[in-house]
């Protein structure tokens, strides 16, 4: 009775693991894995943004209110949000790197799951090939985050090294927030909106630390865009070169593709 008690075991074993081991099983393992994991981001980026919409509607802002609120939403989808509002930036780039560091294990089991069922006697299927291959798209397709990270510039550093860039690249700013002033007694503006060009911010191509390309104002708005003219390291920085006596930092939100 035991040694068949333990036949019935090891059928069912084998039973679930044949299950287990077909494309359809894997995903469906996946989905329910990676949506628990996801519920839990989702509730703490709400839980972060409520209060930045009510303090909006406080303000009066009911526009932007709304949304915050939708792109909290789009991001709790999945969906890219190309031009988030000044006020979560930072929280969604958090919430980027949770997501993938919540996602990324059982990623990573469920390919070795689909490598298996590939290295397989079902895996000289075209059909089954197929089926992998939709999975493996649906899987990583997680992995992708939004490339942008926040950088905080003070006016008396030398400014935020981007590192060395290829020609051709291009660097996306976006003002976020702060103010900064050029002399001791001067007014702190921000660069976004500033009235003095001392005020503004630069990208500098450190090999002719002379070689100034201003950012214009009103990126907060929208994004400026430059195509990096040269290869070379370059550096972000306030646009007055006489750095002792400058005040205060801004940040952006920067992304740099290819």
């Amino acid at each position: 009775m035991k040694t068949h008690i333990l036949t019935l075991a090891a059928l069912a074993a084998l039973t679930t693991l044949g299950l287990a081991d077909s494309p359809d099983a894997i995903l469906k393992d996946y989905r329910g894995k990676a949506s628990a994991v996801l519920e839990k981001v989702n509730t703490t980026l709400e839980k972060a943004t409520v209060p930045i919409i009510s303090d909006l509607v406080k303000a009066g802002d009911t526009a932007a209110a709304d949304e915050v609120k939708t792109q909290m939403r789009a991001k709790q989808d999945g969906e890219p949000v190309t031009k988030p509002h000044a006020k979560v930036v930072n929280l969604f780039v958090l919430f980027d790197a949770a997501r993938l560091k919540a996602l990324e294990p059982i990623q990573q089991a469920t390919i070795r799951k689909l490598d298996a069922v590939l290295a397989g006697a079902d895996g000289k299927k075209l059909e089954t090939v197929d089926a992998v291959k939709a999975v493996r798209a649906e899987v990583e397709s997680a992995t992708v985050v939004a490339q942008y990270r926040v950088i905080e510039i003070a006016a008396s550093s030398e400014g935020y090294q981007l590192g060395k860039l290829n020609k051709g690249q291009i660097i996306k700013l976006q003002y976020v927030e702060g103010t900064w002033s050029a002399y001791l007694g001067w007014q702190p503006e921000s660069p976004d909106q500033a009235t003095m060009p001392q005020h503004r911010i630069c990208i500098v191509d450190e090999s002719r630390p002379g070689k100034q390309h201003e950012v214009p104002s009103g990126t907060k708005t929208k994004p400026f865009h430059f195509k990096v003219p040269d290869d070379a390291q370059y550096t972000v920085r306030i646009a007055d070169p006489q750095l002792q006596s400058n005040t205060g930092k801004v940040s952006y939100a920067i992304e740099i593709t290819p």
